[in-house]
């Protein structure tokens, strides 16, 4: 691999094959705003995700065997068995028994 001028000149196998550096330039930077496009899709279409929701841990309603959260946005308070958050807001449940 050597560079002349604005050419990066690959020799494989005894043939010189020549690519310019503004192409390689241009597919560098094009691949990177697909691949950031690519994960904002992923992460904006992807279930139980942006629902508004910023769940916190809160300790103090803990009970055995399942972990309090609380949530930043709407106020509202969940459990979950996992060490994970619960996926969806719980603001609409009634706590009505």
């Amino acid at each position: 691999m050597k560079f002349e001028d604005w050419n990066l000149i690959l020799t494989v196998g005894g043939i010189d094959y020549t690519v310019s550096l503004i192409f390689v330039a241009v597919f560098l930077v094009s691949f990177a705003v697909f691949a950031t496009l690519l994960f904002l899709a992923a992460r904006h279409f992807a279930p139980g995700t942006f629902e508004g929701c910023r769940w916190q841990r809160s300790r103090d309603h803990d009970r055995p065997g399942f972990r309090g959260w609380h949530c930043l946005a709407c106020n509202a308070l969940a459990y979950s068995s996992g060490r994970r958050p619960p996926r969806e807001c719980k603001k609409t449940l009634s706590s009505k028994l």
